[in-house]
């Protein structure tokens, strides 16, 4: 679907299906969580990323799971 349909649907209060957006399969239940830092802390993410052979998306899980576990919270990420 193009952003101009969905611009359309957004107006008339009408939703794109995840599948219409373009979302991949294994999102489609999921909620993105945002944060911004410094172009180095973006920078050692990926360095560490990258010497670990592992995804941005893992470290952030790895990271998530801690701040969990830190607080006595189940470690679900």
């Amino acid at each position: 679907m193009s952003m101009e349909v969905y611009r359309k649907l957004n107006k008339i209060g009408g939703k794109a299906t995840p599948e219409e957006r373009g979302v991949k399969p294994g999102r489609r239940e999921k909620r993105s969580v945002m944060s911004s830092h410094d172009k180095a802390v973006v920078k050692q993410i990926k360095a560490i990323a990258f010497e670990e052979e592992k995804t941005q998306q893992a470290l952030m899980q790895e990271a998530l799971n801690l701040l969990f576990a830190k607080y006595g919270k189940d470690q679900i990420a």
